[in-house]
């Protein structure tokens, strides 16, 4: 729904693994993802790693900032991130990547889609 209101087309998630290098473009992403999945090292052991440390805060949490940028109800993102945050005891809404944070978060729908769409400079 987000890429949709960026005007992106959307993709399905193994589709998107296609998208690790220019090789696995030309494969079925099937394919692509059982054999990440083989060749991927093991683990995380602990709940406590960067997988969560990091890609909630940074990307969960932008990703639900710019759903209520544009009015898109993100339920299961936002439990995400709650549980995640919940189980770490820590407030990945307040320490994560926002619009706001990263001087986006006063621009209405169309400057952020122009600056989307490199017709904007970054606010100052």
């Amino acid at each position: 729904a987000v890429l949709s209101a960026l005007g992106c087309e959307p993709i399905p998630y193994l589709e998107a693994c296609l998208f690790r290098n220019e090789e696995d473009l030309k494969q079925d992403p099937r394919e692509v993802f059982e054999r990440y999945k083989i060749s991927s090292p093991p683990g995380p052991y602990s709940f406590d790693n960067r997988y969560v440390t990091e890609d909630v805060p940074m990307g969960l949490v932008l990703l639900s900032s710019l759903g209520d940028k544009f009015g898109i109800n993100m339920p299961e993102c936002n439990r995400l991130i709650e549980m995640c945050g919940g189980i770490l005891k820590r407030d990945f809404f307040e320490e994560g990547r926002t619009l706001a944070s990263i001087g986006l978060g006063e621009l209405t729908r169309e400057e952020l889609l122009d600056f989307v769409y490199c017709k904007r400079d970054f606010p100052r």
